[in-house]
């Protein structure tokens, strides 16, 4: 049941009525997906290569899954704050990805190379997506639609493409690992010329909207900024007594952020060769925890689908309505509503 709407509380309606959508229904869809989001479905639920036998893992790590376990009963248990749920996902699930897409000392000359120029990947939370700021107008006329997101998202973590700025002087970003491998002194800038700053900053001039913060305004780069095109977004919430409510406030604060990252790709496929069903769109994963609950979700932008809605603020009558056009988000097919299955 979702909440009542009170000034800038977060609700399903005032989202639904600016076009942004989600569904929550984790049984498969009853119409079929568009082929590019059931692709990305479907390599998000590709387990084949993982071994789930706790009792075949190595002893590390099964003593790390028994860690996340036992953390999170207690935590659960003792209704702990979201910043203590925060701290366990990010320490266990998303700085472990960050660092394995990371060059360090330990890769050989030919991995850090490709995780330098073609896997890295920049982890941030807490940062405000200025460029959706409801005044200053920073998205400009890049989107002629009359979407315009709830508020400006302020995601409790994001993961980002990094932009490259590759001077002699103040090379951003910088590559850590042993004599030989700084490949932010190489010469071959070229490699990443598409995300370069001095790219990038004259194609925003032109319309382009690559990152979420301004990155763009001052002479030179500042690192902090140095990130763009969101591809995965992260919401926490622990879980009380008001459960429901904090699960929607999740779910709403996911949506209005994926559906965002999904317009910086809608502005930049404005310049690409449209294809059926919105496939030159790419979408955007999400991930939203409600104390030991996890829902990993798509969002997509989509045109003449049926989504639902409500007649009203106070969620008397619900109806399945088609729309023109709107980001939708639905579930992976990805959950896990119980912390002592957080070995899966």
């Amino acid at each position: 049941m979702s909440t009542k709407s009170t000034g800038t509380e977060w609700d399903r309606y005032d989202l639904s009525q600016r076009g942004f959508f989600y569904d929550d229904d984790s049984r498969p869809p009853k119409d079929p997906l568009p082929p590019h989001v059931e692709a990305l479905r479907d390599s998000m639920l590709d387990f084949a290569c993982e071994d789930f036998d706790l009792d075949s893992k190595g002893e590390d790590e099964a003593n790390i899954i028994n860690e996340i376990n036992k953390s999170a009963m207690k935590f659960e248990e003792g209704k702990f704050s979201e910043n203590v749920w925060e701290s366990l996902f990010q320490k266990y699930f998303f700085e472990p990805l960050v660092q394995d897409a990371s060059a360090s000392g330990g890769d050989s000359r030919k991995i850090s190379r490709s995780k330098y120029y073609y896997d890295a990947i920049v982890f941030d939370s807490k940062a405000a997506w200025v460029t959706f700021d409801k005044s200053g107008n920073a998205l400009g006329n890049s989107m002629a639609d009359p979407f315009r997101n709830k508020k400006r998202p302020q995601v409790d973590g994001a993961f980002y493409f990094p932009i490259y700025h590759l001077t002699e002087k103040s090379p951003i970003p910088e590559a850590t690992g042993h004599t030989g491998m700084e490949w932010h002194k190489a010469s071959t800038p070229s490699l990443v010329e598409s995300f370069s700053w001095s790219k990038l900053k004259k194609l925003h001039e032109h319309g382009l909207r690559p990152s979420p913060f301004h990155a763009f305004k001052k002479k030179q780069p500042l690192e902090n900024d140095m990130k763009c095109y969101p591809w995965l977004v992260v919401e926490h919430k622990h879980k009380k007594n008001t459960f429901e409510k904090l699960r929607e406030e999740a779910y709403c604060q996911a949506v209005n952020a994926s559906g965002c990252a999904v317009r910086l790709n809608q502005i930049t496929a404005k310049f690409a060769v449209e294809l059926p069903k919105e496939a030159h769109i790419p979408p955007i994963p999400a991930v939203t925890t409600v104390g030991p609950e996890v829902k990993v979700w798509i969002t997509y932008f989509a045109k003449d689908f049926m989504a639902y809605y409500y007649a009203d603020e106070d969620y008397s009558e619900q109806s399945f309505q088609r729309c023109e056009q709107g980001y939708v988000r639905i579930v992976s097919g990805i959950q896990d509503d119980n912390y002592t299955d957080y070995s899966r």
